[in-house]
């Protein structure tokens, strides 16, 4: 098959092809001690918890109206220890929630005190953005009832001081808070 080919368009794969993908892979990389394990871990039901009761009538609207009416238990178990002042590290797939674990607790306590501030930083710029999108969205839905912005090298001097001044949330590339020090608070 030429490489023109391998880029053709596919037919959906099904569990099949998968693991007849993972086998292959498997082998390859078994013959070069690559790969030190597989394990298949089955699927299994999602568990719910309803929203925490700590958690602003406004912000459960808020998140409602997104079709989130109730959290996994991951998303739950995770605020209530950032409510509490824990340090916690998630570990989930793609697409899992992981945002809903930090943006509760935060978005609570800024809706709760107005003096409520939060850097977040990620690893690419792109990741800031989607994420500066999903709080401005909720932003919205809390009628702008705090700001949300972002800083990195392409922000104007003059919006870094208006950030400083009225950010409460500000999604930063790891990056950006490298190169472009944002003295918060100053």
């Amino acid at each position: 098959m030429s490489a023109f080919q391998s880029l053709a368009p596919r037919p959906p794969a099904n569990l099949e092809t998968v693991h007849n993908i993972l086998g292959s892979l498997v082998a390859r990389y078994r013959q070069e001690e690559v790969l030190t394990a597989m394990r298949l871990i089955p699927a299994r039901d999602a568990k719910f918890r309803p929203v925490p009761t700590w958690v602003t009538s406004a912000l459960a609207e808020a998140y409602q109206a997104k079709g989130i009416g109730e959290l996994y238990s991951h998303q739950a178990a995770t605020a209530e220890l950032v409510t509490n002042g824990k340090n916690v590290v998630v570990v989930t797939p793609t697409a899992s929630g992981k945002t809903l674990c930090y943006n509760l607790p935060v978005l609570n306590a800024v809706l709760e005190n107005a003096d409520t501030r939060a850097l977040y930083l990620f690893p690419t710029k792109a990741l800031a953005q989607d994420q500066l999108a999903e709080l401005q969205d909720l932003a919205k839905r809390l009628d702008d009832s705090f700001g949300v912005f972002t800083c990195d090298g392409d922000t104007p001097s003059d919006a870094r001081k208006a950030i400083r001044e009225r950010g409460a949330l500000v999604p930063l590339s790891l990056i950006a808070r490298l190169l472009l020090p944002i003295e918060y608070g100053r």
